[in-house]
């Protein structure tokens, strides 16, 4: 699969313990999210995979934002602060990514000789999604879009 930009959805997220990447003998729990490629295309129905550690951090302060924070925007169009991060205690928030929509920007890597292909970012879909969105006042005097058609 070539390095490119995919239209997906979320088909999957389930909890994990693994190895954790610093601390020999420690376990971490993250979130395997599974992808499916939705396009035309020869790669439609193929499947990626994403581990994210269980933390919406955006990255204000410093740093880069979290991974789940990244597919949270991207998926839901929503930037959310920091506060807003820590107010979202519901695993519920996360679990309703489920079935949704982004893309992804797949790159590929050399493992032990082989090439993988890894999810470098995440991007929101060129599909418009947010229609669950609440109306603010300016949005009732907005023309519609054209019908393609």
């Amino acid at each position: 699969m070539p390095e490119d930009t995919y239209e997906v959805i979320i088909e999957a997220l389930k909890d994990q313990e693994r190895d954790a990447y610093m601390g020999e003998g420690k376990k971490e729990t993250v979130i395997t999210l599974t992808f499916r490629i939705v396009e035309d295309g020869p790669f439609n129905g193929r499947k990626l995979w994403k581990d994210a550690h269980p933390v919406l951090w955006p990255g204000e302060d410093s740093g880069n934002p979290s991974t789940l924070y990244q597919i949270y925007s991207a998926a839901t169009g929503k930037k959310l602060t920091q506060a807003e991060c820590e107010a979202m205690e519901d695993i519920g928030a996360i679990n309703a990514l489920e079935g949704m929509p982004l893309r992804v920007v797949v790159t590929q890597k050399k493992v032990n000789g082989k090439i993988r292909n890894r999810i470098s970012s995440f991007l929101p879909s060129k599909e418009n999604h947010y229609a669950d969105e609440p109306a603010t006042e300016d949005s009732e005097d907005a023309p519609l879009p054209e019908d393609p058609l």
